[in-house]
């Protein structure tokens, strides 16, 4: 099953960021467009998204769906941005199958861990006290 099978064909994805800014596409396609410009534009080099504590309820053919998001973007051997946020779904029954109709995902926040440099030969090393850098990711804002 790939991703675009939860959702129907013109499924609406609304993103809101921690700003207040905000983005919306019709249809999964142009979502995943959207997706892969910020992911290019922050050079990730990997990504891990974490789902958790879904709740569902269900009147009908028609269900509400939440769930939370814990999500690590791979910058570099040092650095990670990391997003929290909530998916907010409306689902619907297609032919018995569940797919969802909107989604919005708030994001509650979004930040950049970084190790701090070092000038030892263990670059890698940090200690209880080692500081972060607090830098916002370039989220680009598409009409």
């Amino acid at each position: 099953m790939f991703i675009v099978d939860c959702f129907t064909q013109d499924a609406v994805v609304t993103a809101i960021f921690p700003d207040g800014a905000s983005e919306t596409r019709y249809g999964t396609d142009s979502w995943a467009d959207f997706v892969y410009s910020v992911f290019q534009g922050n050079e990730y080099q990997a990504t891990q998204h974490l789902m958790g504590t879904i709740n569902i309820s269900v009147e009908k053919n028609k269900a509400t769906m939440t769930s939370y998001l814990h999500a690590t973007h791979k910058r570099s051997e040092t650095s990670i941005d990391v997003a929290n946020g909530t998916y907010e779904d409306q689902v619907i029954n297609n032919n018995g199958r569940w797919k969802i109709r909107n989604r919005t995902l708030k994001l509650i926040n979004f930040l950049n861990l970084s190790s701090p440099s070092t000038n030892s030969s263990s670059a890698n090393s940090r200690t209880i006290n080692s500081p972060s850098t607090l830098t916002i990711p370039n989220i680009p804002h598409l009409k």
